[in-house]
């Protein structure tokens, strides 16, 4: 395999699908003279691609190498070894992997999709990030740990602090999508399609990276039922909870929304739309951002004749599609706040922090408003209280058992302290059932 890696200037990659390589040793490698570890360097090489018969592996291993822009696509892995190897964009779509070990390997921008991790595929403990794990089949991964999602924030660049591609920002989640994104469609080359056909493209992407959030809670939610189908309780919350808050960022009807836009170069580029009429106004003026009157002029009516055109794109839709539109946002708003009061109140079941937290504010707040408005008087002299016994007053409110020697002032301190009293009494069971949740995962 020595040739591997003669190729000069050669872009086109090395195709090995359908070939077995189940004799092959990967000794002969070229080690790569920047790593610091001298691990060998395999790059650009097709083991795999769709609806192509791949490349048989056998006992081909990887271990302690450099693995850079390989595909992967529907090759099946068995006691494959990956352990300290270094994978970067890397295609593993429709691969089957059994009893593979990732131990101490590092996995950056590489694409599950649709990969079936069958029993005893370690995952413990790589370090994830960037990847997509979107519809892929997870119920064979033992030893996969939170750690191994979270240890990529101390990677240098921000776009590696993330395990999963979906939680990168718009533009870089793009970047990712372009290496697999002539498969979402008919393989025509680009200058052989129309408009028409061009808009479809870029609606079927536009989509996808509008829909990134939920994704992403999709594969938390799995990875959640994979931890708690192993007993670890503690990560499943944890997986739960940060799911629970990738569907309430997916839910918020404010949300700012951005358009995929295929380049002549290949590359997939996202706008707002704001951004995409200042784009287009750009394309048409030719001016920069000149402040004379004739150039302003121009760029406003340009601006205003592409609004128009972006409406004219949509479809005309009848009254009862507007209707059934502002009910599913309606909807959507809905759910979206009710997620937000679950997240702030107790983190969806697994913030204790927050339940004592909020108690803390219902004794601290009302308490502070007593003393300082004389809202609590001794029950003998008549004197306001101060601050501590205004403090135990409104503590003892929120289960009825005042001292008998303090008592309210006005009518309007008592119907506060029936507030707090109801309000406490729903964070106290609130209370219970999160401490009976920690209890559990303990």
């Amino acid at each position: 395999m020595a040739w591997i890696d003669q190729r000069g200037e050669r872009r086109e990659m090395i195709d090995l699908t359908g070939l077995d390589l189940s004799s092959v040793k990967l000794t002969e490698v070229p080690r790569d003279p920047g790593d610091p570890r001298q691990r060998r360097l395999l790059r650009e090489v097709k083991f795999g691609v769709r609806k192509e018969k791949p490349a048989i592996l056998g006992t081909l291993e990887f271990r302690d190498m450099i693995l850079r822009d390989c595909s992967f696509c529907g090759v099946t892995f068995h006691l494959t070894d990956f352990r300290g190897a270094r994978l970067d964009r890397c295609d593993f779509r429709y691969a089957q992997l059994s009893r593979a070990t990732f131990q101490d390997a590092q996995i950056s921008s590489c694409d599950f999709y649709r990969a079936f991790f069958e029993d005893g595929t370690i995952f413990d403990p790589a370090l994830l990030s960037g990847s997509s794990f979107t519809r892929a089949f997870l119920s064979g991964i033992v030893e996969l740990r939170k750690e191994n999602l979270t240890a990529g924030r101390w990677f240098s660049k921000p776009s590696s602090r993330r395990a999963f591609a979906q939680e990168l920002s718009p533009q870089e989640y793009a970047d990712f999508l372009v290496a697999t994104a002539p498969d979402r469609f008919e393989r025509e080359p680009e200058e052989k399609l129309t408009r028409e056909e061009r808009d479809n493209r870029a609606d079927d992407l536009t989509s996808t990276i509008n829909a990134r959030h939920e994704e992403a809670a999709v594969v938390l939610r799995r990875i959640a039922a994979l931890w708690t189908g192993q007993g670890a309780y503690a990560y499943a919350g944890w997986a739960y909870v940060r799911g629970k808050r990738k569907e309430r960022k997916h839910a918020n009807p404010f949300r700012r929304k951005y358009r995929a836009a295929l380049e002549d170069s290949g590359s997939i580029t996202v706008y707002t739309r704001r951004a995409l009429v200042r784009k287009h106004v750009d394309l048409v003026t030719a001016t920069g951002r000149s402040a004379r009157p004739s150039v302003l002029w121009k760029r406003l009516n340009a601006a205003r004749k592409y609004r128009g055109e972006l409406r004219q794109l949509r479809p005309r839709r009848s009254l009862g599609e507007q209707l059934g539109s502002v009910w599913n946002w309606l909807t959507r708003l809905w759910r979206w706040v009710v997620l937000a009061v679950a997240d702030g109140l107790c983190a969806f079941g697994e913030g204790l922090g927050h339940v004592v937290a909020w108690l803390a504010l219902l004794v601290l707040l009302p308490g502070a408003v007593f003393a300082l408005t004389d809202g609590v008087e001794f029950q003998s002299s008549g004197k306001a209280a101060g601050l501590g016994d205004s403090l135990l007053f409104s503590l003892t409110e929120l289960v009825n058992a005042a001292p008998s020697r303090l008592h309210a002032a006005a009518h309007s301190v008592e119907a506060m302290n029936a507030i707090q009293t109801l309000i406490g009494v729903i964070l106290l069971g609130l209370l219970g059932f999160v401490l009976g949740n920690k209890l559990h995962s303990a």
